[in-house]
């Protein structure tokens, strides 16, 4: 067995990703953002969202640990956190490993679908919203918001923009099954839709 390395610098670089989760079985629901392709390249491409750099020590077993603030996201999304370790020792050689984890912003998350994909002006939007733990079992109890921003495109000095129309939001309470809420569509275009859940 290799004997360890006391007293050996340690330096450590932590990087961290906004990523996204969906808990098992509930493929029928959209839990954080839904992303189009043009999003994921930008999220396989973009630099991390934090980095975190720290030196030290190991001690007498050849040990180094550092603590690292997981309720610091600045973003309720769950965050991918990879650590690299680069140990030196007396000969100057360097041993480098890496670790990944994916850190929850909360023990619970909240997923929305929809039963159809259009509705006509004036028409009802229904929106259902379920709240579950991290496995995916219904968790009653916890208080959430649904809120949908409703767009249409309009031209502005010669360009087509997005341009709101205005919010509604539905507050209602976690039960064993998926909750609804219902907004009337002034008119056609988009809905993006927020739905937000404290633990």
């Amino acid at each position: 067995d290799a004997l360890p390395i006391w007293s050996a610098p340690v330096s450590w670089r932590v990087f961290s990703w906004r990523t996204n989760y969906s808990p098992p079985n509930r493929d029928e629901y959209v839990f954080g953002n839904e992303l189009g392709w043009n999003d994921r390249i930008w999220m396989v491409s973009k630099p991390p969202d934090s980095l975190v750099e720290q030196t030290g020590k190991t001690d007498a077993e050849g040990n180094h640990r550092i603590s690292l603030d997981a309720d610091a996201a600045s973003e309720p999304f769950p965050s991918e956190v990879t650590a690299e370790a680069r140990v030196s020792d007396v000969n100057r050689q360097t041993y480098a490993d890496t670790t990944t984890t994916l850190v929850h912003p909360a023990n619970v998350y909240i997923g929305v679908r929809t039963e159809t994909n259009f509705v006509g002006p004036g028409e009802n939007l229904k929106v259902l919203a379920l709240v579950t733990d991290l496995d995916g079992a219904p968790v009653s109890g916890r208080p959430f918001e649904v809120t949908a921003e409703f767009q249409e495109w309009r031209r502005v000095k010669g360009d087509w923009l997005k341009t709101s129309l205005g919010t509604k939001t539905c507050s209602s309470v976690s039960g064993s099954a998926e909750i609804p809420c219902d907004f009337q569509a002034p008119s056609a275009g988009i809905v993006p839709i927020t739905a937000i859940v404290t633990d």
